[in-house]
């Protein structure tokens, strides 16, 4: 859009993703077949042949698949599916999440089609999904208007041939409807000067994932969106910004963090860090080196609130953690 019509200079896309359901109860397992690539892509491909599935373990968490179609001399489209059917129900809801990211902009139709529809063109269910070098954790809730055996596919054309894919799932689920008005407010200040604004009831944060203590202060004949959180968020302690004094020496800190800089806890063995956004994804799955008391945030990603957790021999710490 920047570039395109020469608008908006400066702006920034927002972090926020935010679904039109909730769960509120899963009702079965996670449907699809090796989804997390920790190992291997089998079970993945498709058509045309000459397109590419593999597996590469700089993108995305701890293994990713890469779809590629290098050029259109068999067909301009790239159908990828995972070969295992899983069932769906008529009428019954289900919560699909995936992980996406590239090295250019473009965008894959993620769907899920059931085998009697396979020799047509439609899909059960199917959403556009752009992609780019920022990462994308997205949740998507679908109802079923069949049943049937099923599969899940990507498609993406040969103009904008290649993209990451992680954490491919599917599961039945008890859905709640989100009302966006009522977690979502715009701040108008349609005055000449700076206007301050109440926040509603509750915990409430921007869209770069700060939380909002008192007043919103709005300049000139501008705006400001915020967003509701769940309640215990904002009981996050935010204060803890030394590195080795002894009252912290079981908490992450600093809190919050920003994108591309260690955070520090005390040193394990064998440990891993975990952080886990609002939604129950987890955004980063990662080990630590023996002996290590820091590791980087990475750069890409998303800010906002984490439930983060430090584990190894010695100690396991858990705590909120507020990412910039």
């Amino acid at each position: 859009w920047q570039a395109e019509k020469n608008e908006d200079a400066g702006s920034t896309r927002s972090p926020l993703r935010l679904p039109d359901h909730v769960t509120l109860q899963e009702l079965g397992p996670n449907l699809v077949q090796n989804g997390d690539f920790t190992t291997h892509v089998n079970g993945w491909g498709g058509w045309p042949t000459n397109a590419q599935v593999t597996r590469v373990t700089n993108y995305l968490d701890n293994g990713a698949l890469k779809a590629y179609l290098p050029d259109n001399s068999v067909y301009p489209t790239f159908i990828m599916r995972n070969e295992n059917l899983f069932p769906i129900q008529d009428q019954a809801w289900y919560r699909v999440r995936c992980s996406v990211q590239s090295d250019v902009p473009g965008d894959v139709v993620i769907g899920v089609k059931g085998e009697s529809t396979s020799s047509n063109p439609y899909t059960t269910w199917q959403q556009q999904l752009p992609f780019d070098g920022e990462r994308r954790d997205l949740e998507m809730y679908f109802q079923s208007d069949l049943t049937d055996q099923a599969q899940i596919q990507f498609a993406n054309q040969w103009t904008e041939p290649m993209y990451y894919l992680d954490n491919v799932e599917v599961t039945r689920v008890a859905v709640q409807a989100v009302d966006p008005f009522l977690g979502n407010k715009l701040l108008v200040n349609d005055q000449p000067t700076a206007q301050s604004f109440s926040p509603p009831d509750g915990c409430w944060s921007d869209i770069n994932g700060n939380l909002i203590n008192g007043q919103v202060s709005v300049p000139a004949f501008s705006s400001k969106a915020i967003f509701q959180l769940p309640d215990d968020a904002c009981s996050i302690s935010t204060g803890i910004t030394g590195m080795h004094s002894d009252d912290q020496a079981d908490h992450l800190h600093p809190n919050p963090v920003m994108r591309g800089e260690a955070i520090y806890f005390p040193a394990l063995t064998n440990g891993r860090l975990l952080l886990m956004d609002m939604r129950g994804a987890i955004a980063l799955d990662s080990s630590i080196a023996s002996g290590a008391s820091s590791m980087t945030i990475p750069s890409d990603i998303v800010p906002g609130i984490y439930m983060a957790r430090v584990q190894g021999d010695e100690r396991t710490v858990v705590q909120k953690l507020i990412v910039r």
